[in-house]
Formats: C-alpha cells, sequence, structure tokens
C-alpha cells in the first residue's frame, strides 16, 4: 500500500508541473517586467532641485556651487556639471575670449552639457557667469568683481525682456533676496542694495502670483510709470558695465532675447490684456528701449527677436532648448568675428 500511494504522490505531483508549466509561462513576462522596473527605477539618476546646487552669497544673494554633477528636470531630465567656481562650460576664465553674463539662459536650465551654447560655439571661447533669477543688477555686480580677468575679452549681456529689467529693481527673486537698484532722492543718485541679503528665505514667491507679476511683466511694453523706471535703472546698470569694461580693456554688448510667449501671436493677448495700457503695448517695446539707451551710451546692442523661433524653445517651458542654444552660439560667434575684425562698433 505505501508502494501505491507513493506512486499516486508521485503521478499527482508530475500532473501538478504539466499544469503549472503553462500558468508560469502565462506569469513570467508580468515577473520579468516588474523585475526590469525595479531594475530600471534604480539606475535612474537621483534628481536635484534648485536649492540643492545653490550657496548663500552676500553680494548676489545666491549662486550656483563649485564642482556640481547633478541631474535636474525642466521639461524633460537634464545633466549638469559647474567648474571650480561654480558657472558652466568647457571652458575656464582665463582661457575664455567671450564671457557671456546673464539669468537662467545664460545658465543652460534646461539643457544638458552637450547641449549648451557656450559649449556648441566654433570660433569663439565662452564662460558664462548666470544663474536662474539673476537681473541686471547682478550682472553688474558680476562684472565688478572681475578686472584684469577681461583685459582683450568681449563681455556680452544677455537680457531676457521676461524679467530682467524687472529682477534689476526688485528686492527679492523666487524667495530669496537680492541686490536691487534704487534712486537714492536725499542723494541724487542710482545705488545699488545689497545690505538687506542674508540667507534667511522669503515666506513668499512674488513670482508665482500669477495677478501680480504677469501684470508687472505685461506694463514693461509699453510707457508707464513702472517701465520708465525700470529703463532708467537699468541705463545707469548698462553705463556702469560699460565703464568697467573701458576702464580693463574688455568690450561691452548688449544682446535682447525674446520671451517665447511672444513669437506666438495667439498667446501675446493674454499678456497684453494684463496691461495697464493695452493699446500701447509692444513686444518689441524693451528692444527699443535698449537700443535707445545703448545708442546714447556709445554701447553695442544687437536684438535678437527676429533670431528666435518657437523652435528654439523647450516644448513645456519658456528655456532654449537645444536648438536655441545653437541659435545663441551662432549669435555670439558672429559677434566674436566682428569683434576679432575690429568692426563691433
Amino acid at each position: 500500500m505505501a508502494f501505491v500511494r507513493f506512486i499516486l504522490s508521485l503521478l499527482a505531483s508530475l500532473v501538478g508541473i504539466v499544469f503549472m508549466i503553462p500558468m508560469a509561462a502565462l506569469l513570467f513576462p508580468f515577473w520579468y517586467i516588474s523585475v526590469l522596473v525595479k531594475i530600471s527605477e534604480k539606475l535612474k539618476p537621483k534628481i536635484v532641485v534648485w536649492e540643492d546646487i545653490i550657496q548663500f552669497d552676500q553680494r548676489l544673494g545666491w549662486r550656483v556651487k563649485p564642482k556640481v554633477d547633478a541631474h535636474m528636470e525642466v521639461d524633460n531630465v537634464y545633466h549638469l556639471t559647474t567648474g571650480e567656481e561654480g558657472w558652466r562650460g568647457n571652458f575656464n576664465l582665463k582661457e575664455s575670449t567671450v564671457v557671456a553674463v546673464g539669468d537662467s539662459f545664460v545658465f543652460g536650465q534646461g539643457v544638458d552639457d552637450k547641449d549648451y551654447f557656450a559649449n556648441l560655439t566654433h570660433s569663439a571661447h565662452v564662460k558664462p557667469l548666470g544663474a536662474p533669477g539673476y537681473g541686471a543688477t547682478h550682472y553688474l555686480l558680476l562684472l565688478q568683481s572681475l578686472t584684469t580677468e577681461l583685459k582683450g575679452k568681449l563681455v556680452i549681456w544677455f537680457v531676457y525682456t521676461g524679467n530682467d529689467f524687472r529682477e534689476s529693481i526688485r528686492p527679492s527673486s523666487y524667495g530669496n533676496k537680492s541686490p536691487y537698484v534704487f534712486y537714492n532722492r536725499k542723494r541724487g543718485q542710482w545705488e545699488i542694495q545689497t545690505d538687506h541679503i542674508n540667507p534667511q528665505r522669503l515666506p513668499f514667491n512674488f513670482e508665482k502670483s500669477y495677478n501680480v507679476s504677469i501684470p508687472e511683466l505685461a506694463d514693461l511694453f509699453s510707457k508707464n510709470h513702472l517701465s520708465e523706471y525700470a529703463y532708467a535703472a537699468f541705463e545707469y546698470l548698462a553705463k556702469e558695465a560699460q565703464k568697467h569694461c573701458d576702464t580693463h580693456g574688455a568690450k561691452f554688448v548688449i544682446i535682447t532675447t525674446p520671451v517665447r510667449w511672444f513669437l506666438d501671436g495667439n498667446y501675446t493677448f493674454k499678456i497684453k490684456r494684463h496691461a495697464s495700457k493695452p493699446d500701447d503695448f509692444s513686444v518689441k517695446y524693451p528692444d527699443e528701449q535698449a537700443a535707445i539707451i545703448c545708442k546714447r551710451n556709445g554701447i553695442v546692442c544687437k536684438s535678437c527677436f527676429d533670431e528666435f523661433s518657437l523652435d528654439d524653445f523647450l516644448p513645456r517651458d519658456l528655456h532654449w532648448s537645444r536648438k536655441g542654444n545653437q541659435t545663441a552660439a551662432n549669435i555670439i560667434d558672429a559677434l566674436y568675428r566682428s569683434f576679432v575684425r575690429g568692426e563691433l562698433n
């Protein structure tokens, strides 16, 4: 009997195995996919946020940390690295022939190192100095921190017409306290204020308030009290930058770059309707004001409104795509070649 029970048990086991094979074959793909998902999750780079890669700076408010090697996400995940002083780009300041100063566009927000404009030029060796949230006041302070390093170089301010003019007169940016320029009525002169800067972040973020920031943006595209004050402040900053470059043997150029929204005629109305004077709204007004300021002060100025197209921007963000970075690189190369030939006047 024991032998019979053994045989029956063996047969039952074999039958069970036979039935389990198709079941296992059916379940295997699901198990395999779950394993692959777990492996891919472990292989994914760690995504850091902006606060992870910046450090406090007493004059600028913040700056990017040195020797960053990180992945961030804007539209898509991108990889960035910074050098000894916290700036991106293949060349250090000594090796560079062009110094590009700006905000998140000059920082290269949204693109890998290989697609970054400073690494795409052919004739110019570019050292970019920029970080998100910077405005023209930051640009001047950055420039004034350099002296003999500027000799013989082309210095380009990339002025983003979307917010650089207003950032220069505002004491904070995205919750961080920042330097700003103001007109001191008692002394009858423009001055830069940095005494309020400390590491403590503000409990609010002005830029995220659509009802406040968009009307302010819209008013920079026509003549009114805000825009007149902002452009007068910018003129002071530009004159000081020109003076500093002249003193230290550099050539100073201002480039104005467009807001993606205004390259799309269907979107312009959404901003225009918030202006205090909608009938006076002009998408090229900031470029025109910058050109007037530069002409009045003998500064080379180039409007790039017509140089960029919608394809030059990320699909779901306001920053440049790889194509836009190549467009910026081409603009720099053209300016640098004119500079070398002595034709940049």
